[in-house]
């Protein structure tokens, strides 16, 4: 006999609807034992407003709290010799997101999610969907773009597998905008229990609206019960300009691509992906790589080589045949303006949902690598303190977890990586470990 469905549970403790299972036509894939670890929001409140059609509206959010602690950090002093140091036990301030739907008639919804933190509150999706028919549907607003396994559902705190998301979806070295602004997507059935979806995505550039560029995003995917596969891309512009930065030097980490020491550049990310599912276990894997033809900005570069302690491979990517100079000698020409480089990153993900009578275990297993080359460490300057303090730019990041459901809402969840890079001629492994509370709550039927 099939084991309960976790997500029909999910469902029916918050929302106070009938399980999914009871709701789906023969064409609908079958919900999956583990598919509370595969939902995205829009599947969440589709789920509910479907299965209840009196019911317009709904309003629900997310608890969220956590604590890391990171050992043996390899660092230089300053004689260029490699020292350790460990970071500080840290709690987050707890963070919410809050996400409402409403039908207004049968073929337009409107969506909104906020997130709110001891920063204040961002509204992270705001939109409405016109759907013509399952096949052809406009949703304008702002979105996440449909982009791999994990985009569009990594707000979705309880329901993913682990605490933090696969690298390219690290926001200190995105491969590309997480958020768009217009959709053009649909689903239609392959066969009973299968469908093809796809999506397009379109929007300004990542500093705004620029004189010729119109970015391009893509997906195309099949689902079934048991099954994900597809592939994404974007194109920072298919009109032939070149983009800009969305952050100024010294303001973090871009949200976007372009690493904010660039003048413009222009850029293709094109991958793959999987996700399998078979009486409780989960596999999940990708593969993706953009590929970069940037400009450096002279003046932005010489900031960042005087300041952002730079390793020696780093300081000569930057400057070439005039590495050997000291900073108060470099001038503008010393600049190496091209940067044409490829980003690498894959991952791997197993899981397995054990039920129990006092709630659901589920251990889990990752594997990611990236490699970056032209990434550095300072985030103050846009680096990301991963792929940009190793020697080569590429690091491994092996990880462990369990996920402990003792009800649907609540999701507790612990686990430990390793950061696998070299440093300073040698390999290098620093250990962190996490735990997460997260709790699901209903606010409106």
């Amino acid at each position: 006999m099939r084991r309960p469905c976790l997500l029909g549970v999910f469902v029916a403790l918050v929302f106070g609807g009938a399980p999914a299972e009871a709701q789906e036509s023969p064409l609908e894939p079958e919900p999956r034992a583990s598919e509370f670890f595969d939902l995205t929001l829009e599947e969440m409140l589709a789920i509910d407003l479907g299965a209840r059609p009196q019911r317009r509206a709904a309003l629900y959010g997310f608890l969220r709290t956590n604590v890391e602690k990171v050992w043996h950090v390899p660092e230089l002093d300053p004689l260029g010799r490699t020292r350790f140091d460990s970071d500080p036990l840290e709690w987050s301030t707890a963070a919410f997101h809050l996400y409402g739907a409403a039908k207004l008639i049968p073929s337009v919804d409107v969506l909104f999610n906020l997130a709110g933190s001891e920063t204040g509150v961002e509204v992270r999706n705001a939109y409405g969907n016109l759907k013509l028919n399952e096949a052809l549907q406009l949703r304008l607003g702002r979105q996440y773009r449909r982009f791999d396994l994990f985009n569009d559902k990594l707000d979705q705190t309880p329901a993913i597998l682990g605490i933090e998301p696969p690298e390219l979806f690290d926001q200190d070295h995105l491969l590309l905008p997480r958020t768009t602004l217009a959709s053009l997507h649909g689903r239609h059935p392959i066969t009973p229990g299968l469908w093809l979806l796809y999506a397009l995505t379109t929007d300004n550039g990542e500093a705004g609206a620029e004189a010729e560029v119109i970015p391009l995003g893509w997906d195309m995917r099949v689902k079934g019960s048991n099954l994900v596969a597809g592939t994404s891309g974007f194109a920072s512009s298919v009109a032939g300009g070149r983009t800009s930065p969305s952050v100024a030097l010294g303001q973090g980490a871009p949200a976007g691509g372009i690493v904010p020491w660039m003048k413009d550049d222009r850029y293709v990310v094109v991958g793959a992906f999987v996700e399998l599912e078979r009486q409780g276990l989960l596999l999940q894997g990708s593969y993706f790589q953009a590929r970069h033809d940037g400009r450096r900005d002279p003046e932005r570069v010489l900031e960042v080589v005087r300041g952002a302690g730079l390793i020696p491979s780093q300081r000569a990517r930057f400057l070439g045949a005039s590495t050997g100079k000291v900073d108060a000698d470099l001038a503008a020409q010393d600049v190496v303006v091209s940067a044409s480089y490829v980003v690498h990153t894959f991952y791997v993900r197993a899981g397995y949902s054990i039920f129990t009578p006092i709630g659901t275990l589920t251990p889990y297993a990752f594997i990611d690598w990236m490699r970056h080359p032209e990434a550095i460490r300072a985030k103050s300057f846009g680096g990301d303190n991963e792929a940009g303090f190793a020697d080569d730019g590429e690091f491994w990041k092996p990880s462990l977890g369990v996920v402990y459901n003792p009800i649907a809402e609540l999701a507790l969840k612990l686990d430990s990586s390793a950061h696998v890079q070299k440093f300073n001629g040698r390999t290098e492994v620093y250990p962190e470990v996490r735990f997460d509370v997260s709790f699901a709550f209903k606010l409106l039927d």
